[in-house]
């Protein structure tokens, strides 16, 4: 019910809802999910194997989402192309609204298989602005331009949307 709920609760009030599960790595070796790396094939093996289970269960329990994000900022990961685009596949033969993987927003080019999916997602968290110093509105201006010129090439050269999966 802690999942399905908030669907519920958002479709209620006319919104729509995008699932994006995030890996807990508290208690890990890694300090953030980006750092997710292994040094075996059977270490990888296992990873993606319990990762896919994970989602593929959240799918079928969220099914009545508008939106899913596969992954989220497993940067490390993402040169495993074979094993992403077949997770993507199961999603897709499972679920039926739009998917995404959310990179991090200095990796987002780096990611292969943007073209199996329907969205450009970008954990937007972007340095436009530094909190020691103050900015002006058209410095702030600048700095955007100049971060969403290349978000637009690849939106162009995919032809795909880019969603901002979190901003800050």
């Amino acid at each position: 019910e802690w999942l399905t709920r908030p669907i519920a609760e958002a479709h209620a009030r006319g919104m729509k809802i995008v699932i994006h599960p995030h890996i807990a790595y508290w208690g890990s070796p890694f300090s953030w999910r980006g750092e997710i790396e292994f040094s075996s094939d059977e270490d990888w093996s296992r990873f993606f194997t319990t990762y896919r289970a994970w989602i593929l269960r959240l799918v079928e329990i969220c099914g009545e989402a508008d939106a899913f994000v596969v992954g989220n900022e497993l940067e490390l990961t993402v040169h495993f192309e074979k094993e992403w685009r077949s997770l993507i596949a199961a999603v897709r033969s499972r679920f039926a609204g739009p998917l995404t993987y959310a990179a991090n927003w200095d990796r987002y080019q780096r990611v292969p298989f943007w073209d199996a999916l329907d969205v450009i997602g970008v954990q937007a968290y972007f340095p436009v602005a530094r909190n020691d110093a103050p900015v002006t509105d058209a410095e702030l201006l600048r700095q955007w331009r100049e971060v969403l010129e290349p978000l637009r090439a690849l939106a162009r050269q995919g032809n795909r949307e880019v969603l901002f999966t979190e901003i800050g």
